[in-house]
């Protein structure tokens, strides 16, 4: 009995903490809206809404998000884990920065990564191309917070092609590993927007 009381435990407590991956840094209305890249997946197994402040415009941040890529700028996370070891750009790329849609942003292990919905300044949606294994979605909405500051919110989406019974290891298992690199990612690139930002004014 008290194996089970355990398990019950555990299993409760390992759903809150991904509850809370999922919201982290949103406001209350954050997870319920809709937002560019929503329509890429109907009807996903993990659907998680993160969001974080960045003092520089948004068109300023959104050539950081729209730079990144293997091969390029990086993704400004753990570098070891997603990255090759090679460190992420420091500095804006103006070669690198994808301004339409249908854009590879370049593959990693067999996986490329390309622009589905892009608006300068407003928003950048990155997608998987055709994989048979899982659909997923990247999207990011710049809104202006503030004269000179920007709210960047973050929406991951994913559902396996395999069937429906791996939906849960995608939430449960995915899910928290994907907020471990996006939070790191978010704080990477606020951290190289306003070092930048600040140089300039």
């Amino acid at each position: 009995m008290k194996r089970l009381v355990g398990l019950v435990a555990v299993t409760c407590g390992w759903h809150a903490l991904v509850e809370w991956t999922e919201r982290w840094g949103t406001l209350p209305f954050d997870a319920e809206r809709t937002i560019p890249g929503d329509g890429l997946i109907a009807s996903p197994a993990m659907s998680a809404t993160r969001a974080i402040v960045v003092d520089v415009t948004p068109d300023e941040v959104f050539a950081w998000f729209a730079q990144m890529g293997p091969g390029r700028a990086g993704w400004y996370s753990y570098d070891r884990i997603d990255n090759a070891g090679v460190e992420s750009a420091r500095e804006i790329h103006p070669e690198w920065v994808i301004t339409e849609p249908g854009v590879s942003m370049g593959s990693m292990a067999g996986i490329e990564f390309s622009t589905a919905e892009v608006a300068p300044g407003r928003h950048l949606v990155v997608s998987l191309a055709p994989s048979s294994i899982m659909s997923f979605s990247l999207a990011y909405l710049l809104e202006p917070w503030g004269e000179h500051s920007t709210r960047v919110v973050v929406r991951v989406r994913g559902v396996s092609n395999r069937g429906r019974w791996l939906d849960p290891l995608i939430r449960y298992l995915l899910g928290p590993g994907d907020f471990v690199m996006v939070r790191r990612q978010l704080f990477g690139v606020k951290e190289r927007a306003e070092r930048i930002g600040s140089a300039r004014r």
